[in-house]
Protein backbone atom coordinates (compact mmCIF):
# COMPACT_ATOMS: atom_id res chain seq x y z
CA UNK A 1 0.00 0.00 0.00
CA UNK A 2 2.77 2.93 0.49
CA UNK A 3 4.00 2.16 -2.66
CA UNK A 4 0.55 3.17 -3.97
CA UNK A 5 0.29 5.99 -1.37
CA UNK A 6 3.37 7.48 -2.49
CA UNK A 7 2.99 7.45 -6.29
CA UNK A 8 -0.62 9.40 -5.97
CA UNK A 9 1.32 11.88 -3.12
CA UNK A 10 4.32 12.65 -5.31
CA UNK A 11 2.83 13.46 -8.01
CA UNK A 12 1.12 16.72 -6.14
CA UNK A 13 4.23 17.10 -3.56
CA UNK A 14 7.59 16.12 -5.55
CA UNK A 15 10.44 15.23 -3.33
CA UNK A 16 12.83 17.18 -6.02
CA UNK A 17 11.11 20.65 -4.36
CA UNK A 18 13.03 19.74 -0.74
CA UNK A 19 16.54 19.96 -0.14
CA UNK A 20 17.73 17.18 -1.49
CA UNK A 21 21.45 17.52 -0.52
CA UNK A 22 21.04 16.80 3.26
CA UNK A 23 17.45 16.13 3.71
CA UNK A 24 16.49 12.41 4.74
CA UNK A 25 13.01 12.15 2.68
CA UNK A 26 11.22 9.46 1.09
CA UNK A 27 9.67 5.76 2.43
CA UNK A 28 11.83 5.54 5.57
CA UNK A 29 9.85 2.21 7.14
CA UNK A 30 8.66 -0.16 4.38
CA UNK A 31 6.05 -2.49 4.99
CA UNK A 32 3.90 -4.91 2.97
CA UNK A 33 0.85 -4.13 4.53
CA UNK A 34 -2.82 -3.83 3.10
CA UNK A 35 -4.34 -1.35 5.30
CA UNK A 36 -6.47 1.42 4.09
CA UNK A 37 -5.75 3.67 7.03
CA UNK A 38 -3.10 6.59 6.96
CA UNK A 39 -2.33 8.88 9.71
CA UNK A 40 -1.02 12.60 9.38
CA UNK A 41 1.64 13.65 12.01
CA UNK A 42 4.41 16.35 12.22
CA UNK A 43 6.38 13.54 14.27
CA UNK A 44 6.24 9.83 14.92
CA UNK A 45 6.55 10.23 18.70
CA UNK A 46 5.77 7.35 21.11
CA UNK A 47 2.35 8.66 21.86
CA UNK A 48 1.42 8.98 17.77
CA UNK A 49 2.52 5.47 17.13
CA UNK A 50 0.10 4.30 19.98
CA UNK A 51 -2.36 5.61 18.26
CA UNK A 52 -1.87 3.97 15.03
CA UNK A 53 -1.58 0.78 16.74
CA UNK A 54 -5.30 1.63 18.69
CA UNK A 55 -6.96 2.86 15.56
CA UNK A 56 -5.60 0.10 13.37
CA UNK A 57 -3.70 2.87 10.77
CA UNK A 58 -0.34 1.07 9.42
CA UNK A 59 0.54 4.07 7.01
CA UNK A 60 2.13 7.25 8.30
CA UNK A 61 2.90 10.35 6.65
CA UNK A 62 5.21 11.73 9.34
CA UNK A 63 6.76 15.89 8.14
CA UNK A 64 9.63 15.13 10.37
CA UNK A 65 12.13 12.07 9.29
CA UNK A 66 11.62 9.02 11.85
CA UNK A 67 15.53 8.40 10.37
CA UNK A 68 17.68 11.01 10.08
CA UNK A 69 20.91 10.63 10.94
CA UNK A 70 20.95 6.97 11.01
CA UNK A 71 21.71 4.83 14.02
CA UNK A 72 24.74 2.81 15.26
CA UNK A 73 22.49 0.30 17.00
CA UNK A 74 18.69 0.01 17.99
CA UNK A 75 16.58 -1.48 20.61
CA UNK A 76 13.04 -2.66 21.06
CA UNK A 77 12.09 0.60 22.45
CA UNK A 78 12.81 2.54 19.46
CA UNK A 79 9.80 4.13 17.35
CA UNK A 80 11.22 2.12 14.57
CA UNK A 81 11.34 -0.93 15.73
CA UNK A 82 7.84 -1.02 16.75
CA UNK A 83 6.78 0.45 13.32
CA UNK A 84 8.61 -2.57 11.90
CA UNK A 85 7.53 -4.98 13.83
CA UNK A 86 3.64 -3.62 13.48
CA UNK A 87 4.52 -3.25 9.43
CA UNK A 88 3.85 0.09 9.83
CA UNK A 89 4.93 2.15 6.83
CA UNK A 90 6.18 5.66 7.52
CA UNK A 91 6.76 8.50 4.31
CA UNK A 92 8.46 11.82 5.14
CA UNK A 93 8.38 14.40 2.98
CA UNK A 94 9.92 17.05 5.21
CA UNK A 95 11.19 20.05 3.16
CA UNK A 96 10.03 19.18 -0.03
CA UNK A 97 6.40 20.40 1.83
CA UNK A 98 8.32 23.85 3.39
CA UNK A 99 7.11 26.06 0.54
CA UNK A 100 3.52 25.22 0.62
CA UNK A 101 3.70 24.92 4.20
CA UNK A 102 4.86 28.81 4.24
CA UNK A 103 2.06 29.65 1.52
CA UNK A 104 -0.46 28.54 3.43
CA UNK A 105 0.05 30.37 6.25
CA UNK A 106 0.80 33.77 4.96
CA UNK A 107 -2.44 33.13 2.96
CA UNK A 108 -4.37 32.42 5.80
CA UNK A 109 -2.79 35.31 7.62
CA UNK A 110 -3.92 37.50 4.66
CA UNK A 111 -7.41 36.56 4.89
CA UNK A 112 -8.13 37.37 8.55
CA UNK A 113 -6.57 40.50 7.90
CA UNK A 114 -8.53 40.83 5.40
CA UNK A 115 -6.06 43.06 3.26
CA UNK A 116 -6.95 43.09 -0.28
CA UNK A 117 -3.67 45.18 -0.79
CA UNK A 118 -1.50 41.97 0.42
CA UNK A 119 0.53 40.42 -1.65
CA UNK A 120 3.37 37.77 -1.50
CA UNK A 121 6.14 36.16 -3.35
CA UNK A 122 8.56 33.57 -2.78
CA UNK A 123 12.55 32.69 -2.08
CA UNK A 124 14.18 29.82 -1.43
CA UNK A 125 13.43 29.67 2.01
CA UNK A 126 10.17 32.45 3.20
CA UNK A 127 6.93 33.34 1.38
CA UNK A 128 7.15 36.87 1.79
CA UNK A 129 4.42 39.44 2.13
CA UNK A 130 3.51 43.36 1.82
CA UNK A 131 1.77 44.40 4.85
CA UNK A 132 -0.07 47.29 5.72
CA UNK A 133 -1.20 46.57 9.54
CA UNK A 134 0.84 46.96 13.11
CA UNK A 135 2.64 43.70 15.00
CA UNK A 136 0.16 43.45 17.48
CA UNK A 137 -2.64 43.20 14.37
CA UNK A 138 -0.45 40.13 12.87
CA UNK A 139 0.38 38.42 16.18
CA UNK A 140 -3.35 38.31 17.06
CA UNK A 141 -4.13 36.73 13.99
CA UNK A 142 -1.14 34.08 14.24
CA UNK A 143 -2.16 33.46 17.78
CA UNK A 144 -5.39 32.50 16.58
CA UNK A 145 -4.71 30.54 13.89
CA UNK A 146 -2.16 28.25 15.35
CA UNK A 147 -4.67 27.94 18.46
CA UNK A 148 -1.90 29.57 20.63
CA UNK A 149 -2.21 31.34 24.33
CA UNK A 150 1.31 33.16 23.69
CA UNK A 151 3.89 33.16 21.37
CA UNK A 152 7.28 34.66 22.04
CA UNK A 153 8.50 38.16 20.30
CA UNK A 154 11.39 40.42 19.56
CA UNK A 155 11.32 44.12 18.96
CA UNK A 156 13.50 46.62 17.55
CA UNK A 157 13.67 49.69 19.64
CA UNK A 158 10.69 51.23 18.07
CA UNK A 159 7.81 48.91 18.69
CA UNK A 160 4.81 50.69 17.04
CA UNK A 161 6.35 50.72 13.46
CA UNK A 162 4.98 49.32 10.48
CA UNK A 163 7.08 46.32 8.52
CA UNK A 164 7.15 46.55 5.45
CA UNK A 165 7.00 42.76 4.72
CA UNK A 166 6.62 40.23 6.57
CA UNK A 167 8.76 36.64 6.13
CA UNK A 168 7.22 33.36 7.17
CA UNK A 169 9.55 30.17 7.70
CA UNK A 170 8.06 27.73 9.48
CA UNK A 171 10.64 25.25 11.85
CA UNK A 172 13.57 26.41 11.94
CA UNK A 173 16.89 26.88 10.27
CA UNK A 174 16.50 30.25 8.71
CA UNK A 175 18.91 33.07 8.99
CA UNK A 176 17.86 36.18 6.95
CA UNK A 177 20.48 38.09 6.55
CA UNK A 178 19.82 40.83 4.05
CA UNK A 179 16.19 41.68 5.56
CA UNK A 180 15.82 44.70 6.99
CA UNK A 181 12.31 46.03 8.47
CA UNK A 182 10.39 43.31 8.29
CA UNK A 183 8.36 41.11 10.26
CA UNK A 184 9.60 37.42 10.81
CA UNK A 185 7.63 34.64 11.45
CA UNK A 186 9.11 31.58 12.30
CA UNK A 187 9.68 28.43 14.57
CA UNK A 188 12.71 29.13 16.07
CA UNK A 189 15.91 31.36 16.03
CA UNK A 190 19.29 30.95 17.41
CA UNK A 191 19.86 33.90 19.71
CA UNK A 192 22.67 35.50 18.15
CA UNK A 193 20.38 35.37 14.86
CA UNK A 194 17.58 37.16 16.69
CA UNK A 195 19.89 39.78 17.85
CA UNK A 196 21.24 40.51 14.20
CA UNK A 197 17.69 40.48 12.62
CA UNK A 198 16.57 42.84 16.01
CA UNK A 199 20.03 45.20 15.19
CA UNK A 200 18.34 45.85 11.24
CA UNK A 201 14.65 46.54 12.36
CA UNK A 202 13.30 43.89 12.17
CA UNK A 203 10.48 42.17 14.47
CA UNK A 204 10.45 38.37 15.32
CA UNK A 205 7.72 36.52 16.31
CA UNK A 206 8.44 32.40 17.34
CA UNK A 207 5.70 29.99 16.76
CA UNK A 208 7.61 27.21 18.45
CA UNK A 209 9.14 25.07 15.98
CA UNK A 210 6.37 22.84 14.75
CA UNK A 211 3.20 24.38 15.32
CA UNK A 212 3.76 26.03 12.07
CA UNK A 213 4.23 22.94 10.37
CA UNK A 214 1.60 21.58 12.02
CA UNK A 215 -1.27 24.12 10.87
CA UNK A 216 -1.11 23.07 7.19
CA UNK A 217 -2.00 19.21 8.06
CA UNK A 218 -5.47 20.17 7.51
CA UNK A 219 -5.47 21.24 3.73
CA UNK A 220 -2.87 18.07 3.66
CA UNK A 221 -5.52 15.93 5.01
CA UNK A 222 -7.81 17.75 2.20
CA UNK A 223 -5.42 16.93 -0.79
CA UNK A 224 -4.57 13.57 0.41
CA UNK A 225 -8.33 12.84 0.27
CA UNK A 226 -8.82 14.15 -3.42
CA UNK A 227 -5.25 12.14 -4.27
CA UNK A 228 -5.97 8.80 -2.58
CA UNK A 229 -9.95 8.24 -2.72
CA UNK A 230 -9.82 4.77 -1.54
CA UNK A 231 -8.10 5.46 1.41
CA UNK A 232 -9.41 6.92 5.40
CA UNK A 233 -7.13 9.87 6.32
CA UNK A 234 -6.27 11.02 10.00
CA UNK A 235 -4.82 13.78 11.24
CA UNK A 236 -3.22 12.48 14.91
CA UNK A 237 -4.84 13.77 17.83
CA UNK A 238 -1.43 12.58 19.86
CA UNK A 239 1.10 15.10 17.64
CA UNK A 240 1.98 18.20 19.06
CA UNK A 241 4.63 20.57 20.22
CA UNK A 242 6.83 19.61 23.41
CA UNK A 243 6.92 23.09 24.11
CA UNK A 244 4.67 24.67 26.26
CA UNK A 245 5.06 28.51 27.44
CA UNK A 246 3.37 28.82 30.96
Amino acid sequence: MIQEIVKEFTKRFPLSEGLTNWDNMGILISSKNNNKNILLTIDLTDEVLDECLNKNIQNVISYHPVIFKGFKSINSEEVVYKCILNSIAVYCPHTSLDKLMNEYLLKQIKISLNDQDFSFSFDSLACIGKINNNISQIADVVKKLLNLEKVRIAYPQNKEFIPENVLVGVGAGFTYVNVTNSLVITGEMRHHEILHAVKYGNVVILVEHSNGERFYLSELRNICAQLLPDFNIFISQKDKDPIEII
